[in-house]
């Protein structure tokens, strides 16, 4: 027989269904949903790719400019 955690003068065993809860374990995609939805942005973010792109555009652009000027 299990033991019970508290038994009352009335019979009642309080605690008797209780089962302990399950650890988390979250999968990497609830990982990045909830990162979402909390505000923070994953390394590889649309944004953060748009941002590299367009800075080495930039410099693409800059580079050229300068190059065409020599001549």
């Amino acid at each position: 027989m299990e033991q019970v955690p508290y038994k009352t003068r009335s019979g009642l065993k309080i605690g008797s269904n209780y089962t302990p809860p399950k650890p988390n374990r979250m999968t990497r995609d609830e990982e990045v949903m909830q990162g979402i939805l909390l505000g923070i942005e994953p390394d590889w973010s649309q944004k953060r790719i748009a941002i590299f792109v367009g800075y080495i555009a930039l410099f693409v652009t800059l580079f050229s400019a300068l190059v065409m000027l020599k001549d």
